[in-house]
């Protein structure tokens, strides 16, 4: 009866788009539209999604072979404004396209196919018809869009009434879709950003709040990649009208729910950078620097600050004078709350290790000091010194403590110390001899903190210690900068009186316990600031002080510090050669003392001493000639 005549046109009909999918590549293209016109009015779901795939098919392959001609693109372009059409009203029928009268009546009211595809109840193969009819639209835009631009314009609508409004997989091609129109179509597409960007936007959102709603967690995450694909494609060829929506584009980026592996993945991470590098890249400096100045990093954990820090930093190595000029003054504010991460995540978990807080703070610090390296270096020094004498007012810990920016508590102190005196060792390599005059700024807090560093507080927490011995090690590097490109301008007489003691103290600093490995990161440092020191001074008389002040520590108990001392003895006379033989009658007695050391390390330093004057002292003479 009935049903038998059913399968029998389902027969036929299969058989009917089998033969048309091998005539595919064989049959004429306007013969082909002519044919799938006729096949996207047919009463049966899955024929019109085949015909929609065969349709895709023949335009890819046409243009592929170079076979597309004038009247083949309206032809086309006709059939795919039919599709939209459907897509318009898709909301509102039962399928894609109309039906024949007489198909409806045989279908009758309760047909299983009866229902809105814009519901989590759509029946699969009315989604699929709708999912493969953005489809169309996308292609045919991606190949045709760029000959007839105002009528791809009017597809926008349907393309957008997709959104949101089916399952995840409809509106995923709907997003893709319309991001595809935006490299052909450019200013035009202007109407369509905001309801888009907005969906997109929210998509976000509800991934980073984890709000599912009607939406399994596979859809929500299929969602936020295209969201995150469809937004790289609007920044990267749409980006002079993207300037709404920065600064939420990054905000959402930066928060910390988004931006957990588990949430993410690495493809989706991988993703999100790429949205980043489409701002840097194509949005017009002026627009992404402010949208990146606005967004605060104060309350974001590590990841988010560091995500954000590196694309600041992209931003900021495109820097010209005249961007500089309009955004000094909201820079140097951001840069400084930059460099408190370490203070801030003190804060927020107190009574972590050392180890730990490292572990959290180094890599972000790293990527904030890189971001002001990259930002000094396009100022000239009326930019740069009040930038830089605001830095010192934040950081210094010789600054008033009643001040409403100072922080409360020696650690919280030390910390930002520790965070200063690192901007400083970075500064002072970046811009070498130029910095030089600027660090008559900073050197009474070094020096001050030197005073204090051979001492290690062991009363002390160990988060303290740890950052008094940061900015020890920061403070020393900083110093042989100084010295290494400095000529004559801070280093006189006086200022070496003010550093010998404190640095040749170092010597003698002794670690708590469990801080061993303290002493072995400050020797190779003091060493070479020490030598460097007596490189820049080029004096005698200084020469014999400094050297008086390294070999008091030969007579210490402690055979570390004795060893060390020896050390830098060795690597005096490496550097400055024979004319510090000079200094070698009063050198005897101490290097006497420690030939016969009790410790063996000691006793093998001492000798490595001593061979190295006798290189000096020729073949006639030997050093034991003093003993």
């Amino acid at each position: 009866g009935e049903e038998a005549a059913v399968v029998s046109r389902s027969g036929i009909h299969d058989a009917a788009m089998t033969s048309l999918e091998i005539l595919n590549d064989l049959m004429p293209i306007s013969t082909f539209v002519g044919a799938v016109q006729s096949l996207l009015e047919h009463e049966d779901g899955g024929v019109r999604q085949r015909a929609l795939w065969l349709l895709n098919e023949k335009i890819t392959h046409a243009v592929a072979h170079g076979v597309v001609q004038e009247h083949h693109v309206r032809l086309f372009l006709s059939l795919t404004e039919k599709v939209a059409q459907g897509l318009a009203r898709a909301a509102d029928l039962p399928e894609l396209f109309p039906e024949p009268k007489a198909a409806r009546k045989r279908r009758g009211r309760n047909s299983s196919q009866k229902g809105t595809v814009v519901t989590g109840t759509a029946d699969p193969s009315t989604a699929a018809n709708v999912q493969m009819a953005v489809l169309t639209v996308e292609i045919t835009a991606r190949h045709f869009a760029g000959q007839s631009p105002d009528r791809f314009v009017a597809l926008l609508g349907p393309l957008l009434g997709c959104v949101g409004r089916g399952p995840a997989p409809v509106t995923c091609s709907a997003v893709l879709a319309l991001a595809t129109f935006a490299p052909e179509l450019g200013a035009r597409t202007l109407p369509a950003l905001p309801r888009l960007v907005e969906a997109l936007h929210g998509y976000m959102a509800r991934a980073a709040e984890g709000r599912t709603g009607d939406l399994g967690a596979d859809d929500l995450h299929v969602l936020l990649s295209a969201s995150l694909s469809a937004l790289e494609m609007l920044y990267t060829f749409v980006g002079n009208f993207m300037s709404p929506y920065l600064r939420p584009t990054l905000e959402l980026l930066a928060r910390p729910e988004l931006m957990r592996r588990k949430t993410l993945g690495k493809l989706l991470l991988a993703k999100a950078d790429a949205v980043l590098a489409a701002i840097t890249k194509h949005v017009p400096l002026r627009m992404s620097i402010t949208a990146a100045l606005a967004v605060h990093t104060d309350g974001l954990p590590g990841p988010s600050v560091r995500r954000l820090l590196r694309f600041r930093r992209g931003l900021t190595e495109r820097l010209d004078p005249t961007t500089v000029a309009q955004h000094h003054k909201a820079y140097v504010p951001v840069l400084i709350t930059d460099l408190g991460f370490r203070e801030r995540a003190y804060a927020k978990n107190a009574g972590v290790t050392p180890a730990a807080l490292a572990r959290l703070v180094d890599p972000v610090e790293a990527e904030a000091l890189a971001c002001l390296g990259a930002y000094v270096v396009h100022l000239n020094e009326n930019m740069f010194r009040p930038a830089f004498l605001r830095m010192l007012q934040w950081g210094s810990p010789s600054a008033e403590q009643s001040s409403e920016h100072a922080p409360e508590g020696e650690i919280p102190r030390s910390l930002r110390t520790q965070a200063m005196f690192a901007a400083v060792h970075m500064l002072s390599g970046l811009l070498k001899g130029i910095f030089v005059p600027h660090y008559r700024h900073v050197l009474d807090d070094v020096l001050a903190h030197l005073r204090t560093a051979a001492d290690p507080a062991a009363d002390r927490p160990p988060v303290y210690r740890s950052a008094h011995h940061g900015a020890s090690l920061s403070a020393l590097q900083s110093l042989t900068n100084l010295f290494l490109y400095e000529g004559g301008e801070v280093v006189d007489a006086a200022v070496f009186e003010k550093l010998v003691r404190p640095l040749a103290g170092l010597l003698a600093y002794r670690p708590g316990a469990g801080d061993r490995e303290e002493r072995a990161e400050l020797q190779e440092p003091l060493a070479a600031c020490l030598v460097e020191l007596a490189a820049t001074v080029n004096s005698d008389l200084l020469w014999k002080t400094l050297n008086h002040q390294v070999l008091l520590q030969t007579r210490s108990q402690y055979p570390d510090v004795r060893r060390c001392a020896l050390a830098v003895v060795r690597d005096l006379y490496d550097r400055l050669g024979e004319e510090f033989l000079l200094l070698l009658p009063e050198s005897v007695p101490y290097l006497a003392e420690v030939m016969e050391d009790s410790d063996p390390a000691v006793e093998t330093e001492c000798r490595d001493v001593l061979r190295l004057i006798d290189s000096f002292l020729g073949e006639s003479e030997s050093i034991r000639d003093y003993f």
